[in-house]
């Protein structure tokens, strides 16, 4: 994956605004984060009146949660980098996010080395089909489809920021400080961050759409999609 940036630096009032937009996509992921966790809760009766139902609904409220607890995190990543003139805490925040870009992918679709191994895959994308599978044939079905093959495409292509995420979580001290002095761009950072935030919207308004579905089949209780991509227009 080639990551496409320009190089420019906000001026004091575009990186106020951005930091406004974000702060504002805080506080409708928090809000949505409240609403699917209020719903999981009203659902959990069917876990002995309909257990096979129980087992897709869980799956579905559980990867919602994910998409918008990730997503949150990367916002707020963002949020502090912008707003720091401290080039240390700059040099952390790129670090952490590209934890939360590897870790994220992985658990979002996962890697070839991964799914070769002879154990157990649990990732959102394969409780994702799962449902689906219980769904007649759709539109859903096509943007699954679709999706899945750009993520299958990503995860041969590129490998997420692997070894500095390695760095960070194992602190090998003189690696990790080389690591960190790499030069800081703050295009580069945020458009690093891009392509991922594209495929969690992607993926987000496929579960909303199959909520959507369960909606209008089994409860009186829907929740609303927000989904709002940040434009890639400033870097």
């Amino acid at each position: 994956m080639e990551i496409t940036y320009n190089n420019s630096i906000l001026n004091d009032n575009q990186r106020k605004e951005w930091v406004d937009y974000i702060n504002s996509q805080i506080a409708e992921y928090d809000e949505g984060l409240n609403l699917i966790f209020q719903a999981h809760k009203e659902n959990i009766h069917l876990k002995d009146t309909n257990p096979v139902l129980y087992s897709w609904i869980n799956k579905l409220y559980s990867a919602l949660k994910y998409v918008t607890i990730i997503y949150g995190d990367i916002l707020v990543m963002h949020k502090y980098y912008l707003s720091t003139s401290n080039n240390y805490e700059k040099r952390l925040f790129r670090g952490k996010t590209h934890i939360l870009l590897n870790e994220g992918f992985k658990k979002l679709y996962g890697f070839p080395g991964d799914k070769n191994k002879n154990k157990k895959q649990n990732t959102i994308w394969q409780d994702i089909e799962k449902i689906l599978q219980q769904i007649s044939p759709s539109k859903i079905h096509d943007d699954y489809t679709s999706l899945t093959n750009e993520l299958e495409k990503l995860s041969t292509s590129f490998d997420w920021w692997k070894n500095e995420r390695n760095l960070e979580v194992h602190l090998d001290p003189d690696k990790l400080v080389e690591s960190r002095m790499k030069e800081l761009n703050e295009s580069k950072y945020m458009m690093e961050s891009y392509e991922f935030i594209k495929l969690l919207e992607k993926a987000e308004q496929i579960l909303y759409d199959i909520h959507t579905i369960y909606y209008n089949q089994y409860t009186s209780k829907k929740i609303i999609c927000n989904t709002k991509i940040i434009s890639n227009n400033s870097f």
